[in-house]
C-alpha cells in the first residue's frame, strides 16, 4: 500500500491539473486516434495484426484523400506479404465522452497470424502504478517497474478500465470476448489493451471472411474531436528559408578544431587501454580519454581521395575526434565471386584506405564492426546450397555454426591484415583503430528466434539447444524433472516465455549467456593472438537489458549500446514512406533519451554509445542532442557516435533532411556543438557519487532469482543526480560505488547497501532519502523525483518535466530549452522564449568562462524541416513526403541578457552555417548585461547562429 500511495502521489504531481481538463481526440486518415490532455499524449487507438512469429503489421489508407465522416478504409500488410488485410472502421462520438469503434478486418487470402486486433495503447508515465479494473471490479495495480511478466490480464471480459493520472479510460464490448492487458514497455513506453483472438502458435484466418472487433471507449471528461487532414509545409511567415552551408570557414566561430584541441595524428600516443571505467592511451597513463564522433554508412566510404580530404577537414573543424565505419563491408568486397563474400575489392578498398588515412591524419580515431551487413552466400555455410543468407540469421548463426564462424574469421583476417598504403600499417597494427565490436546488433534474443525461419536454420538452433541440454542433464528424465514438466518432442524446442516453467527460462538464459561468451572468447583469441590486433573488443551493442546479458558483457573490454528517440515506425514498407514517429517533447518526459542504456554500463568498464540519434523529422531534435551530451557527461561515459553523418557518398551538396544524416540536417548539427562542449571539452562535470545495481556471477543458476529479468529500474531519472550502472562479481567483491542495490542476497555489496528491491520505485525513493540525509544532495537542490524534477548535484543541469524546461548552467556553456512564455535563468545568461519553443545557449570559445571570454557562440534552435515536406496531421507524427533540398526553420523570437565582464565592448554578429560573419546585430547594455533580441526571420533568411566578440 505504501508503494502504491507513493506512485499515485508522484504521478498526480507530475500531471497536476490534467484530471479536470477536457480530452482532445484527433484522428488521421489511417484511422489512428490520438488521445491527449493539455498537449500531453495519453493514449492511442488503432488496429493491426501479427503474422506468425509476432511480426507486426499496421493499416494505412490506400491514398491520402480525406475520408467521409464516420468511416475509415485502409489496407494492412507489407509489399511482399502473400495476404493483405482490408480494414473498414465505422466510428461514432456518443454523448459527451464516448467513442464507438466497429472494425471489420478481412484477409484478402488465407492468413497465418497470431492475432488480429484493435488496440488502446496507454503511455506508461500516466498509468504505471495505477489500478486497473475488469468487469467493473478492481483487480490490481499496473506494475510500476518493468518485469518478466508482460501479460497482466488475459481472458474474456465485457469491460476493462485503467485509471490514469489524467482520468479513467474504460472499454466495454457488446459481448464478452478476449481482452489482453499487456506491459509493453520492453518494446517502448506503453501499456496496451488488445481486443481480439490471440494464439501463440497462430491460426488461419480465412480469405474474404470478415472478423469484427467492436467496443466503446469512455473517457472521464468531455471529448473534443478533430479529424486531421494531410498538409504540405511551405515557406511563409512561420517557416523561413535557410541558406545551408556544409563546410566551415577556418578560424571562424564555428571552427571548433582549436576549441577542442585535437591531438593529431590519431594513434600518436599508442594503443588505447581500458582502465577501470575509463579509456587511456598506453603512453598517456592516468589521463582519461573521451570520444565524440559520427557514423558513415554504405557508399559514404567510397568517395575520391580528394573528397576524403575535404570531408576529414570538415569533421575536424566541426570538432569531432572519432568516426565509425559502419555498413561498410558490402561496399569494399567483391560481389561476383560465387561462394565467397569475403574478398576485398581493390578499387573500393583504395577509396576506404584514403578516407581512413585522411581522418587519422587529423586526429579522428576509428571504430568498426567485423560484421554488419555483408551479403553471405548460403553455400559458404552449407556447401552446395543456393541463394543468400539473411543478415539477421547470419549474425546469430556465427555463435552456433562453425562454418559461419570461420566465414566471419576469414573476412576479419582479410580486413585487418590489409595494409593501408597511406599509413604503411595493416589495420590490425594501427593504434588509431581503437575499438571493434564483433557483430553489430547481433544479440541472441527470443524475439528473433521465434520468427518463422527456413527448416535448415531452425534445425541449427534445435541442434545447438539440445546439444547444450544433453551436456547439462544426464537424461531426458533429469531435464524434465528439473523443468517440472514432460517434453514429448524428440528435439526439445526453445522455450516460449508465455508457456515455459521458471527453470526452462533459467536454462535458456544460461544457454544464451554461454553461447555469447564462448563466441566472444573465440573471436578475441583469433583477433588478439592470431592477427596481433590490440584494438579493444566488445559485442552485443544493442539491447540486452536482461540479467543474462550482463553476465556475458562482464567478459568484454568495454560496454557498447545504441538508442534512438523518434526512430521511424514504418507503416507500409521498411525504410519507405509513410512513416511515423512520436514527436513528443523529450523534456516533458522527465527522463533523458537513452537513460536505460546507463543501467547496462558495467561500473568497472568504459561505456560507449556507437549509435544514437533524435531522429528526423522530430521537432525536438535541437534539445535532444544536447540531452545526450549532458547524460554522457554526468555519467562519465567514454564515447558517443551520432548515427549517422551520411548513408551515401553525396556529402558535398545540400540535401533534404531525412531520418538520421547530419550532413543534411543543420538543426542536429548545430545541437552537436553544445554536446561537444559539454561532454568532449568537459564543460558539464560528472556526478560525484555512484549507485550500483549488483549481481553475483552465479546469479543465473540460482533458482531463487527470477529468470529473464530486466536490470533497468523504475528510477531511471536518478542518472541526473548520480552515476549509475551494474556491477557483476563474486559475492565478496569490492563494489566501485557509494551505494549498492543487490539483485539477490548473494550480490556484492558496497559500503552502503539498500535493502529495497533494486529496480522498484521504492528503491528510487530510498536513494533520494539517503542522498539528502548524507548531504550528497545540497539543501538547495531542486530535485523532486515525485514531481519529475531532477537537478544535478553541482547545479549545472536540470530537467523540470512539469514545466517542460531544461537548464544548462556551467561556467562555459549556459542556456537551455523552454516553451514559449518561459524564462531560462542561469548564472551567465537569462533567456526569455517569446513565441516558439526553442533551445538557446551560449558557449565560450576559449578556456575562459562566459563572463570573461572574448569570443562566444550563441545558438537559437527552433525546428527545421524541408520545403514541401508533407505530413498526415498537424502534430507531424506521420511523414508522407520529404520535400526538397531547401531547409526551412520555424520562426521564433527570444530575448537574451548575457552577463559579461565588459558588455559595452561586445559586438554581436549574425553568422551563416559556415561561420562567416554576415552583419552586426544591434545590442544594448541593460542593467549591466548585454541585451540581444533574437529572431529566426532575418535579413539573410533563417538565422540560427551568432558570434559575440569582446574587444
Amino acid at each position: 500500500m505504501k508503494l502504491r500511495k507513493y506512485l499515485i502521489v508522484a504521478l498526480c504531481c507530475c500531471v497536476f491539473g490534467l484530471v479536470h481538463a477536457d480530452w482532445d481526440v484527433s484522428m488521421d486518415i489511417n484511422g489512428r486516434f490520438q488521445i491527449s490532455k493539455d498537449d500531453q499524449n495519453i493514449a492511442t487507438v488503432s488496429a493491426g495484426y501479427y503474422l506468425l512469429g509476432w511480426r507486426g503489421r499496421s493499416f494505412a489508407a490506400p491514398n491520402y484523400n480525406v475520408p467521409p465522416e464516420g468511416l475509415i478504409e485502409a489496407v494492412g500488410g507489407a509489399a511482399d506479404d502473400p495476404a493483405k488485410v482490408a480494414m473498414r472502421l465505422k466510428y461514432d462520438i456518443v454523448g459527451d465522452n464516448s467513442i464507438q469503434f466497429h472494425y471489420t478486418l478481412t484477409p484478402t487470402a488465407d492468413l497465418e497470424a497470431n492475432t488480429l486486433y484493435a488496440i488502446v495503447s496507454l503511455e506508461g508515465a500516466f498509468c504505471a502504478g495505477r489500478p486497473y479494473f475488469a468487469n467493473r471490479k478492481e483487480l490490481g495495480v499496473l506494475p510500476a517497474e518493468q518485469s518478466e511478466k508482460i501479460h497482466i490480464f488475459s481472458q474474456s471480459a465485457e469491460h476493462l478500465a485503467v485509471d490514469t493520472t489524467a482520468g479513467l479510460l474504460s472499454i466495454t464490448v457488446p459481448v464478452s470476448r478476449h481482452i489482453l492487458l499487456q506491459d509493453s514497455r520492453q518494446w517502448g513506453s506503453n501499456f496496451s489493451i488488445r481486443i481480439g483472438a490471440m494464439s501463440d502458435e497462430g491460426q488461419t484466418w480465412k480469405a474474404n471472411t470478415p472478423y469484427v472487433v467492436a467496443f466503446t471507449l469512455t473517457l472521464s471528461e468531455k471529448i473534443n474531436f478533430e479529424r486531421d487532414v494531410p498538409f504540405t509545409l511551405t515557406a511563409n511567415e512561420d517557416w523561413i528559408p535557410l541558406d545551408t552551408k556544409l563546410d566551415i570557414e577556418p578560424g571562424s566561430a564555428l571552427d571548433l578544431s582549436g576549441v577542442l584541441k585535437h591531438d593529431a595524428p590519431a594513434g600518436k600516443h599508442g594503443y588505447l587501454r581500458a582502465v577501470g571505467p575509463n579509456f587511456e592511451f598506453e603512453n598517456l597513463p592516468g589521463v582519461p580519454q573521451r570520444f565524440y564522433g559520427v557514423n558513415f554508412c554504405f557508399s559514404a566510404h567510397n568517395i575520391t581521395p580528394e573528397e576524403s580530404e575535404i570531408l576529414a577537414e570538415r569533421l575536424f573543424r566541426l570538432g569531432y575526434n572519432a568516426v565509425r565505419y559502419h555498413h561498410y563491408e558490402r561496399n569494399i568486397t567483391i560481389k561476383d565471386i560465387p561462394g565467397d563474400s569475403t574478398q576485398l575489392h581493390p578499387e573500393r578498398m583504395a577509396q576506404f584506405d584514403a578516407m581512413f588515412a585522411a581522418m587519422k591524419k587529423r586526429g579522428l580515431y576509428a571504430t568498426t564492426d567485423t560484421y554488419v551487413s555483408r551479403d553471405v552466400y548460403n553455400s559458404e555455410i552449407w556447401p552446395g546450397m543456393e541463394g543468400m543468407l539473411a543478415t539477421q540469421m547470419y549474425k546469430r548463426l556465427c555463435l552456433i555454426n562453425d562454418n559461419a564462424f570461420e566465414n566471419l574469421k576469414k573476412f576479419t583476417r582479410n580486413l585487418l591484415t590489409h595494409v593501408n598504403p597511406h599509413t604503411g600499417l595493416s589495420y590490425a597494427k594501427d593504434p588509431s583503430l581503437t575499438f571493434i565490436c564483433l557483430i553489430n546488433e547481433g544479440l541472441i534474443d527470443t524475439h528473433m528466434l521465434y520468427r518463422p525461419m527456413e527448416a535448415h536454420l531452425e534445425a541449427e538452433w534445435l541442434r545447438a539447444w539440445n546439444d547444450w541440454l544433453k551436456a547439462k542433464y544426464p537424461s531426458k528424465q533429469a531435464r524434465d524433472a528439473a523443468w517440472g514438466r514432460e517434453v514429448a518432442e524428440e528435439l526439445c524446442p526453445l522455450p516460449r516465455s508465455s508457456t515455459a516453467t521458471p527453470n526452462e527460462r533459467r536454462d535458456l538464459d544460461l544457454f544464451f549467456a554461454e553461447k555469447q561468451i564462448s563466441f566472444y572468447k573465440r573471436m578475441k583469441d583469433f583477433i588478439r593472438n592470431e592477427l596481433g590486433c590490440k584494438a579493444l573488443l566488445s559485442d552485443m551493442n544493442n539491447s540486452g537489458k536482461t540479467t543474462w546479458a550482463q553476465i556475458a558483457r562482464d567478459e568484454y573490454d568495454y560496454v557498447d549500446d545504441h538508442f534512438y528517440v523518434d526512430h521511424p515506425q514504418f507503416i507500409k514498407e521498411k525504410w519507405r514512406l509513410p512513416s511515423r514517429c512520436n514527436n513528443d517533447s523529450v523534456v516533458k518526459r522527465g527522463v533523458m533519451g537513452g537513460s536505460h542504456c546507463g543501467y547496462i554500463r558495467h561500473l568497472d568498464k568504459p561505456m560507449t554509445i556507437t549509435e544514437w540519434n533524435y531522429s528526423g523529422p522530430g521537432r525536438y531534435r535541437g534539445v535532444g542532442g544536447i540531452l545526450t551530451g549532458c547524460m554522457a557527461a554526468l555519467q562519465n561515459w567514454d564515447g558517443l557516435w551520432r548515427f549517422a553523418y551520411s548513408h551515401g557518398s553525396n556529402m558535398f551538396a545540400v540535401r533534404s533532411a531525412g531520418y538520421f544524416d547530419l550532413v543534411s540536417d543543420p538543426l542536429n548539427q548545430a545541437a552537436d556543438r553544445a554536446s561537444l562542449c559539454l561532454y568532449l571539452r568537459g564543460d558539464l562535470g560528472s556526478a560525484e557519487r555512484t549507485v550500483a545495481i549488483t549481481m553475483d556471477k552465479k546469479h543465473l543458476a540460482d533458482e531463487r532469482n527470477v529468470p529473464r529479468a530486466s536490470v533497468v529500474p523504475a528510477w531511471q531519472n536518478f542518472n541526473a543526480i548520480a552515476q549509475v550502472g551494474i556491477f557483476v562479481d563474486d559475492s565478496g567483491a569490492k563494489v566501485p560505488a557509494d551505494v549498492s542495490l543487490g539483485l539477490s542476497d548473494r550480490a556484492p555489496k558496497a559500503a552502503i547497501q539498500l535493502t529495497e528491491e533494486a529496480r522498484s520505485p521504492e528503491a528510487g525513493q530510498a536513494l533520494d532519502a539517503l542522498f539528502r540525509k548524507k548531504g550528497w544532495l545540497p539543501a538547495g537542490n531542486r530535485s523532486n523525483l515525485s514531481e519529475n524534477i531532477t537537478e544535478s548535484v553541482n547545479g549545472q543541469f536540470m530537467i523540470n518535466a512539469p514545466e517542460d524546461t531544461m537548464i544548462l548552467n556551467t561556467p562555459r556553456t549556459a542556456g537551455g530549452f523552454a516553451p514559449a512564455g518561459q524564462v531560462i535563468s542561469t548564472d551567465a545568461v537569462t533567456i526569455t522564449i517569446l513565441d516558439t519553443d526553442a533551445t538557446v545557449w551560449v558557449s565560450s570559445l576559449s578556456d575562459e568562462p562566459i563572463v570573461s571570454s572574448k569570443r562566444l557562440l550563441l545558438s537559437h534552435l527552433t525546428d527545421l524541416q524541408n520545403e514541401g515536406a508533407r505530413f498526415m496531421e498537424k502534430a507531424r507524427k506521420t511523414t508522407l513526403g520529404w520535400g526538397k533540398a531547401q531547409h526551412l526553420v520555424r520562426n521564433g523570437r527570444a530575448k537574451v541578457a548575457l552577463r559579461l565582464a565588459e558588455p559595452a565592448k561586445a559586438t554581436v554578429w549574425q553568422i551563416d552555417l559556415s561561420g562567416k560573419r554576415l552583419a552586426k546585430l544591434p545590442s544594448s547594455v541593460v542593467d549591466g548585461a548585454l541585451s540581444i533580441d533574437l529572431a529566426v526571420k532575418g535579413d539573410f533568411g533563417a538565422q540560427m547562429l551568432y558570434e559575440i566578440s569582446v574587444e
